[in-house]
C-alpha cells in the first residue's frame, strides 16, 4: 500500500504519506497559535479576496495564468486607498495545506488581514466594498447580493454587467478595484439579466440577514 510507482507523482510510500500528514498538523498548529488569523474590525472598510484550494480544477482550467494567489493578493492590496484594508480568508478545507511561506507572505503584506476561516464568507461579502476572486463562487455570491466583483477567470457568471467585471490581465485589477468606491447598487441589473437571478438574490439576502442576526 502507498508504494510509489515510477511515473506516478501522487502515489506516495507509507512513510512519505505519514510525513506529509505530520507536516500538515504542524502547519495547522502554527496557524492556530501563531497569530496569523484575525477578527473583523468593526467599521473598517475592506475588499474581500478569498483564497482557493490548491490544486483546484477551477484555477488550472479556467485561470491557468493566475494561479499564484499571493502575488494577486499583493497586487490588490497595493491598489487600495489608504483607508481600505484587504480581507483574505483561507478555504476552511485548505487550512495548513499551503506551505508556511505562503502564510508568512500574507502576514507580511501591509494592509492585509487574514480572517479566521470559520467566519462566514457571506457576512464578509455583505460588509465589503467589493470582492476580487480568481474563479471562486464568492464572486457569484457578491453578484447575487448586489455587490461588485472582479474575476480573473472564465467563470459562468461573468455575463452580468456592472456587477461582475472580468479582468483581462492582472494589470487591470487595480483600476477595477478602485471603481468599487463609485459603485451604486441597482437591483434592476439582476432583473434585466435573468429573472432566476432575482429569486436567488432574495434568497441569499434573507439568509445573510439571519446570519448577521445571530
Amino acid at each position: 500500500m502507498f508504494q510509489k510507482k515510477e511515473g506516478e507523482l501522487f502515489n506516495l510510500s507509507q512513510w512519505e504519506y505519514d510525513l506529509d500528514r505530520a507536516a500538515g498538523y504542524y502547519r495547522r498548529f502554527r496557524l492556530r497559535y501563531g497569530q496569523y488569523f484575525e477578527n473583523v474590525v468593526a467599521g473598517e472598510k475592506f475588499v474581500f479576496f478569498p483564497f482557493h484550494v490548491e490544486p483546484e480544477l477551477a484555477l488550472l482550467l479556467y485561470a491557468p495564468f493566475h494561479t499564484h494567489q499571493s502575488s494577486i493578493m499583493q497586487n490588490v492590496a497595493q491598489s487600495l486607498p489608504w483607508d481600505t484594508c484587504l480581507y483574505v480568508k483561507e478555504h476552511p478545507q485548505a487550512v495548513g495545506v499551503k506551505d508556511m511561506g505562503f502564510y508568512n507572505r500574507v502576514r507580511g503584506t501591509p494592509n492585509v488581514r487574514m480572517i479566521y476561516p470559520h467566519v462566514p464568507s457571506r457576512s464578509l461579502i455583505a460588509g465589503s466594498k467589493g470582492v476580487v476572486t480568481i474563479t471562486g463562487t464568492a464572486g457569484m455570491e457578491a453578484m447575487l447580493m448586489n455587490r461588485p466583483a472582479v474575476t480573473l477567470g472564465d467563470v459562468f457568471y461573468n455575463f452580468v454587467p456592472n456587477l461582475v467585471t472580468r479582468a483581462k490581465s492582472s494589470e487591470e485589477v487595480p483600476e477595477l478595484v478602485r471603481r468599487f468606491d463609485n459603485f451604486q447598487p441597482d437591483e434592476r441589473i439582476l432583473e434585466t439579466s435573468s429573472p432566476s437571478l432575482t429569486n436567488l438574490h432574495h434568497v441569499l439576502v434573507s439568509k445573510n440577514l439571519r446570519t448577521l442576526a445571530r
